[in-house]
């Protein structure tokens, strides 16, 4: 049996809002390790000198690039969360995303995304390859043995806005729990 998923509609605000707020977490963590490493390495390279005259200029980039980000990530989220598809069956958990039905910008990127960072919008994790699975308050995550902590592919994330959340939780414990 095969039962297939979308995320609704009514919903979709809301897992915008929280998709953004976990990138976002991410990428602050990301920009914080980079500009401390070259504060440290413009001080240790140069001197005290260097880092007034560099530490300033960087310090105001950043969070220009922050800013940009958080204001461009919700518009591409929302287009993601749109083309979805979550497939349950009792051999494997599929995430498929048809980017061809995004907007022309979202689909400039996601396939750039793709080509340029390995990113894997279609995930599966099958029966055989099957590791863990863990049941969140937000969410539900469907980890194989064959996953990638830097392009995440080997997992399939659930979110609690698809229509029949229940019954995909259901489906999940009856069939790898």
């Amino acid at each position: 049996m095969q039962k297939e998923f979308r995320i609704d509609p009514q919903q979709l605000d809301t897992y915008v809002s929280r998709e953004t707020k976990k990138r976002m977490k991410k990428v602050a963590i990301i920009m914080a390790l980079v500009v401390l490493a070259f504060l440290m390495f413009f001080l240790f390279a140069g001197g005290i000198e260097v880092l007034t005259l560099i530490g300033p200029v960087f310090l105001l980039i950043m969070p220009l690039i922050f800013g940009i980000l958080f204001l461009t990530q919700p518009m591409h989220i929302k287009e993601q969360a749109k083309v979805t598809m979550f497939i349950i069956s009792e051999n494997e958990v599929v995430r498929l995303m048809n980017i061809n039905d995004m907007n022309a910008l979202a689909k400039f990127g996601a396939r750039r995304a793709q080509s340029r960072y390995g990113e894997k919008f279609n995930r599966f994790v099958n029966k055989v390859d099957f590791d863990t699975i863990d049941f969140k308050e937000d969410e539900v995550v469907v980890r194989s043995r064959n996953y990638n902590i830097f392009n995440e592919s080997g997992e399939v994330v659930i979110p609690k806005e698809i229509k029949g959340y229940d019954e995909a939780v259901s489906l999940l414990r009856e069939h790898y729990s």
